[in-house]
């Protein structure tokens, strides 16, 4: 068989178990004997629970079909034969070399876009705060702007989680590995806040006036004063003294203040996963770009057919 089938028996297998243990099949079409021009076979061990079944594929146009029917002396009787069968179309869809960069870069951009919303909200605040100043802020604007800070860094928390889950399945080198860099550096601050608010349960932000300098240069924003978070007491017998994994000044060793300047940090932290994913788009584009054309057309394709 060529190799675009090959994939595609790969891929139909890989949706198919053993319906005695749940374990899923392991057999690859290489392995499977040509008993005619469009039928395959083989005999197939549960490495489970020791089933027998009795492989049948055939290719039938646009379709591959599988028939799987038990025949160890323990197999139940069977009213109808199991079996699988999916358009070719779904199936290089499913095994397209570049489906889990694509898939994993949507999740990607998903994670993105709940980071912007959050993002956006602490903006806000800040633009209130600076309109209004800081004299007495309304309990209900204290509590938003603490659930927005906590929000923010929970969504900072997904995106990383998901960036290390895809992670393989996106392109390296080239201008990919200095953007994670500079992510990797522009998280910490984040990170060790996130860190903070789990044990803690609360991060300790004030509002404050920052000067520039000049008289006239100033700036109203939400602030965390450095030696309240340096130290997290609840984990000072399983990390090192300060509570963090990594040490506290893994986190805060570029903090150039005694406070940290959350909405700088957002946006420093914001800016460095946008400019992270729109990085790996641009590169995985200039590199795959026939694949990533291709599979975006069998896409099309399969919803097309899928309407009809």
């Amino acid at each position: 068989m060529d190799a675009e089938l090959e994939r595609l028996i790969d891929a139909l297998i890989e949706e198919t178990s053993c319906y005695n243990c749940g374990m899923p099949f392991s057999i690859e079409a290489s392995e499977l004997d040509l008993e005619d021009d469009e039928l395959y076979t083989s005999n197939y061990s549960c490495p489970g629970c020791e089933a027998v079944y009795a492989l049948t594929i055939e290719e039938e146009k646009q379709k591959l079909s599988l028939r799987y029917p038990r025949t160890d002396e323990n197999a139940p009787e069977e009213t109808i034969t199991p079996f699988q069968s999916f358009r070719k179309e779904a199936l290089q869809r499913q095994s397209h070399p570049v489906k889990d960069l694509i898939e994993g870069y949507t999740e990607l951009n998903a994670a993105l876009a709940l980071l912007s919303q959050n993002r956006k909200r602490i903006v806000k605040a800040c633009e209130t705060l600076d309109k209004e100043g800081i004299g007495d802020p309304s309990e209900g604007f204290e509590r938003r702007v603490h659930t927005d800070v906590h929000n923010y860094m929970a969504s900072a928390y997904s995106f990383n989680e998901i960036l290390e889950n895809v992670k393989p399945n996106l392109p390296t080198g080239g201008p990919v590995e200095t953007a994670f860099e500079t992510y990797e550096d522009e998280r910490k601050v984040i990170t060790g806040l996130r860190t903070y608010a789990q044990h803690q349960f609360t991060i300790p932000i004030s509002f404050s006036v920052i000067s520039g300098g000049d008289a006239e240069d100033y700036s109203t924003t939400i602030t965390v004063d450095l030696e309240d978070v340096d130290t997290i007491e609840s984990d000072i017998e399983r990390y090192p003294p300060d509570g963090y994994a990594y040490g506290a000044d893994w986190h805060y060793k570029e903090v150039e203040n005694d406070y940290i300047d959350i909405e700088s940090q957002i946006n420093l932290h914001y800016e460095a996963a946008a400019e992270l994913v729109k990085i790996i788009a641009e590169y995985a584009e200039e590199t795959r770009e026939d694949e990533i054309k291709d599979y975006r057309e069998s896409v099309r394709f399969t919803s097309k057919q899928d309407g009809e």
